[in-house]
């Protein structure tokens, strides 16, 4: 039976529940003493206010060391450069191949504003940072490299992507058709450099 196996008392009135509690809850105390049971010396309400801001300020301190050191480590990478195979043209023919290096700190700087305000269409985006006369160079080939700069920012951790919805009118059918869009934005991290670029200028 349950009795046998666990701690089992029976009332019949009211009085004998409230004696019955009081006799076994004392029983308890003092059998088994343990925190709960008395009040137990602690640190005041001012201690524990002072050690909730030391913990604070050692928090803001250890996350500041490291935003700086996560911001040297990409610096570091971005150290590096991209280079871009473009083709000049003429009458469908190529008359030349040439190859062009771009650092790709100079890439991200460049491109930092687009990511930051949502970059909707990440393809061309090659062509709005190259000089004359190479965009009127552009082919597929520079086109190649708009998916390199996208997947390399993207594994830095600089960029993600997500989709937006948008509604699309037509004149001609008279409807609002709902669809998605990808946009390219700065993650938290690429924010961070790019605004700590932007604070050095």
């Amino acid at each position: 039976m349950l009795k046998n196996s666990k701690m089992a008392q029976f009332w019949k009135t009211i009085d004998e529940l409230t004696k019955n509690v009081s006799i076994s809850l004392m029983k308890q105390i003092i059998q088994k003493p343990a925190i709960g049971w008395t009040r137990q010396a602690g640190p005041s309400t001012d201690e524990l206010n002072r050690r909730l801001v030391d913990l604070q300020s050692k928090y803001d301190a250890c996350k500041a060391e490291l935003d700086i050191i996560q911001i040297r480590n990409i610096d570091e990478v971005l150290s590096g450069e991209l280079q871009i195979d473009y083709q000049i043209t003429s009458n469908h023919k190529v008359l030349e191949t040439k190859q062009l290096t771009i650092s790709w700190a100079d890439v991200f700087w460049k491109l930092g504003e687009k990511f930051e305000e949502g970059m909707v269409h990440p393809r061309f985006i090659i062509n709005s940072i190259l000089p004359k006369p190479i965009k009127e160079a552009f082919n597929n080939i520079l086109n190649e490299a708009d998916k390199k700069v996208i997947a390399h920012l993207f594994n830095l951790g600089i960029i993600d992507s997500f989709h937006r919805e948008y509604a699309e009118s037509s004149i001609a059918s008279q409807r609002i058709s709902h669809r998605k869009e990808l946009v390219w934005t700065l993650t938290e991290l690429g924010k961070k450099i790019y605004y700590a670029k932007l604070a050095l200028c």
